[in-house]
């Protein structure tokens, strides 16, 4: 008997080895790697960032959204001009005219379009480095004011004074004016009034501001919106299957969402209503509606046109 048991044990062994099991293993511990809980997934450092992007995202929203103000009144505004700035802006309206007049001239298509791609990128940069206290409110506002005042006087001179004839539909040319006139307006209205006329709670409203009642400019902020110029210059020139809904898309983030989502309740419930949010901030988001349609046109006439030639 002891041989037959013997003689039995050996034949499981040598099956359970045929069978790919280890067998050498006591059923117990074999019991114990197979029950063993799996580990818990680990978050990439990208995703962990993303996660955090998204919930600073929201807490400024909700905070634009919660906000109470206090707006201030008309009389609290206080009305100036540092001397600072009329140097900074003859400054930069001298740059940019450099980087207009280089290569073709001011009047060829591609110097219009370097001019307008180099204010993309230098603008919003600005506006963040001065959001971050990197750079100072003058120089921004400089900045941004000086190449609105020399791409308009451009436009003039080109449209009216020595008509030259303009690579834009005359509808398009007129928006394109009525933009310029509410962003000089509004930006010189906002330089005069500095940061008098916007004030947010304690809540804050993110941006690298500092949590707690304080007062800020909405223009700086706003400058932001420019960041999707590149991609426009670059969807002129280089026109593609990419490039357009990639712009089409950017503009819709950054001039849409961002706009509609925070800095449109931020404005009506921090800012003075009578100065900064029914003569400036009203029409300027609503005018980025109007552009925003514009783009879903323009990206949506080649599929038109294909339609139309199959038919």
């Amino acid at each position: 008997p002891e041989a037959e048991g013997s003689g039995h044990h050996e034949g499981r062994r040598q099956a359970h080895a045929r069978e790919g099991h280890p067998a050498h293993l006591p059923r117990r511990r074999r019991r114990g790697v197979r029950s063993r809980a799996p580990s818990p997934p680990t978050h990439t450092p990208a995703l962990v960032v993303a996660m955090a992007a998204m919930d600073a995202a929201m807490n400024m929203v909700k905070s634009a959204w919660r906000s109470e103000g206090p707006r201030p009144s008309y009389a609290d505004i206080a009305w100036g001009v540092e001397e600072s700035w009329y140097k900074l802006c003859l400054g930069w309206m001298l740059a940019w005219t450099v980087v207009l007049c280089a290569g073709g001239g001011r009047t060829d298509k591609n110097s219009i379009y370097r001019l307008h791609f180099v204010h993309g990128i230098v603008g919003p940069v600005l506006s963040v480095m001065t959001l971050f206290n990197a750079a100072s409110f003058e120089l921004t506002m400089a900045c941004t004011l000086a190449y609105f005042f020399i791409d308009a006087i451009n436009m003039i001179i080109n449209d009216f004074i020595v008509p030259v004839g303009g690579y834009q539909k005359p509808m398009n040319r007129l928006i394109e004016y009525v933009h310029h006139v509410i962003v000089v307006g509004s930006g010189v209205c906002c330089l005069l009034v500095g940061d008098s006329a916007c004030v947010v709670d304690e809540v804050g409203p993110g941006f690298g501001w500092d949590a707690g009642p304080r007062a800020f400019n909405p223009f700086i902020p706003l400058i932001i919106n420019e960041a999707s110029t590149p991609f426009l210059i670059v969807y002129r020139v280089r026109r593609g299957p990419i490039i357009g809904p990639l712009f089409a898309i950017v503009f819709f983030l950054l001039r849409i969402v961002l706009n509609t989502s925070y800095f449109v309740p931020l404005l009506y419930n921090s800012c003075n209503h009578a100065v900064i949010w029914w003569p400036q901030a009203a029409p300027f988001f609503l005018i980025q509606w109007v552009f925003f349609f514009q783009i879903i046109e323009a990206v949506m006439r080649p599929k038109k046109k294909e339609k139309k030639e199959q038919e």
